[in-house]
């Protein structure tokens, strides 16, 4: 019989599906000391680790390798108390399957969290020219829900704008009275188009002023991108670059989901704007 469980291994969960049978072996617990010492990793595929563990046979006891166990597992955060938002370049695209991938990489990275009213929330803006909240932080409080009303979202068209879509993340997806105390505050902005401009430099440095942290997606392909100024308007130059829409998930989700965006509410929210070689 195989089955599939969920470690945890600091704020990084592992959902993973066991690929060889335990043949009665019992394993009492992932989670103690002695059991996890005997994890390793042995290969990445398609962001799937492939890991083994030694089975312990008791709780607490000194390990005792009674059997080694392999899962192919997939990173995700386990931390509660985070606000999401997604901004999502819906400008004209020249690539016809652009604004679908887009989409399934929000869906792909929300499913790594655990999507409830009192753990993760998700919100996603769509902007071009205009800006505006296709799903508010409260409204979906399961995962299932959420990546349904994601797969909805259209195509705006048009210019792109981000200036537009920080400011009502500021204003009203993230408003005082919209947020829950005590959460960290993150925005992940996927954009194919963004130049330099100083209205855009604003509207940035008003959001991080207020404690949100910003990561950047950039898709560099198309070649409307303005990486230095990407780096520039992002939190401690969170910036992730893939150069096609299909390189998305597989280039950038687990880096988000491990690192910039999952975050401990006591976390200070980094605010360097200076970009990598530059003084």
């Amino acid at each position: 019989m195989y089955s599939v469980v969920v470690l945890v291994l600091m704020n990084i969960s592992l959902l993973c599906v066991q690929l060889t049978k335990l043949e009665g072996v019992i394993i009492d617990t992932f989670e103690t000391e002695s059991t996890l010492a005997g994890l390793h990793h042995k290969h990445t595929w398609h962001n799937w680790y492939t890991i083994s563990i030694i089975v312990s046979h008791g709780f607490g006891k000194p390990l005792i390798p009674a059997r080694i166990v392999v899962y192919d597992c997939l990173l995700g955060c386990s931390l509660c108390d985070i606000e999401l938002a997604f901004l999502v370049d819906s400008s004209t695209k020249r690539n016809s399957n652009a604004w679908t991938q887009m989409m399934n990489f929000v869906s792909e990275v929300s499913r790594q969290y655990t999507i409830s009213s009192n753990c993760v929330r998700v919100a996603v803006i769509r902007y071009s020219d205009r800006a505006e909240a296709s799903i508010q932080l409260w409204w979906y409080g399961d995962i299932n829900r959420l990546v349904q009303a994601i797969g909805y979202i259209q195509l705006l068209g048009g210019s792109s704008n981000l200036a537009n879509a920080l400011n009502l993340l500021r204003t009203q997806v993230f408003a005082s009275h919209i947020v829950r105390p005590n959460t960290v505050r993150i925005a992940i902005i996927i954009t194919d188009q963004l130049q330099s401009s100083s209205l855009i430099t604003a509207a940035a440095n008003n959001v991080k002023s207020q404690g949100i942290v910003i990561v950047g997606v950039a898709i560099t392909g198309p070649g409307g991108v303005d990486s230095n100024f990407m780096y520039s308007i992002t939190s401690n130059n969170w910036t992730i670059q893939v150069s096609d829409y299909s390189q998305l998930v597989s280039g950038a989700r687990n880096t988000i989901v491990q690192q910039y965006g999952c975050l401990y509410a006591t976390t200070p929210a980094p605010t360097t704007t200076v970009a990598p070689g530059r003084s």
